[in-house]
C-alpha cells in the first residue's frame, strides 16, 4: 500500500487515542464472559447502574459540581491510550486493528446482535491550544485503513476536544 499523506501532529496535540468498545442497555452482561470469549482483557469496564463521580454544571450557582451518579450504559473497552507513544492517528488505528483482527470472527458474534450490543470504535483527539487561539486543522484518513476498521464495528466515532476546557 502507498501511503500518500502522513499527518503528524507534533506539539499541537495533547492526547490520540483509539478505543474499541461493546456496549449494552443490560444489566447481566458479564464482562468476564466477554473477556474470556475475545481473549482479551479490557483496560476499562463497568455495568449499568455502577455508581461514579461525575461533573455537571449547576445553572443557579452557575459552576460546575461532582455528583454521583450511576453508569447509564454497560461498557467493555480497550485503548490505545497511555500503550503507543506517536502523534499519528494512524499508528493508533493499526495498533488496535493488529489486536482486533485476528479475533473478526468472535468480534462478529456482538455485531449480529445489534439489539443487545454497540460495537464502536472512537478515535479521540485532545488539543492543548489556548482558549482565544482559532486553529483549522483536520487529518485524513487512508480508506483501505477505514474500511478495515469499519468492518470491526457498527459505528466509527471522532471525538475531539480542547485539552484546556475539558479539565
Amino acid at each position: 500500500m502507498k501511503i500518500l499523506q502522513n499527518y503528524k501532529f507534533g506539539g499541537w496535540f495533547e492526547n490520540i487515542s483509539v478505543r474499541f468498545l461493546i456496549r449494552s442497555d443490560s444489566r447481566n452482561i458479564i464482562f468476564t464472559e466477554i473477556s474470556k470469549f475475545l481473549g482479551l482483557q479490557p483496560d476499562r469496564y463497568f455495568i449499568k447502574g455502577d455508581p461514579y463521580f461525575g461533573k455537571t454544571f449547576d445553572p443557579v450557582r452557575r459552576n460546575v459540581q461532582t455528583v454521583k451518579k450511576e453508569r447509564p450504559i454497560s461498557l467493555w473497552e480497550i485503548t490505545t491510550k497511555d500503550k503507543l507513544d506517536s502523534d499519528n492517528v494512524q499508528d493508533h488505528i493499526y495498533y488496535l486493528i493488529n489486536i482486533l483482527e485476528p479475533i473478526k470472527d468472535k468480534i462478529n458474534f456482538y455485531l449480529e446482535r445489534n439489539l443487545e450490543f454497540t460495537v464502536i470504535v472512537i478515535i479521540d483527539v485532545s488539543w492543548n491550544w489556548g482558549e482565544s487561539e482559532i486553529v483549522e486543522t483536520g487529518y485524513s484518513l487512508d480508506s483501505e485503513l477505514l474500511s478495515r476498521l469499519a468492518t470491526l464495528c457498527q459505528y466509527v466515532e471522532y471525538n475531539f476536544a480542547n485539552s484546556l476546557v475539558i479539565k
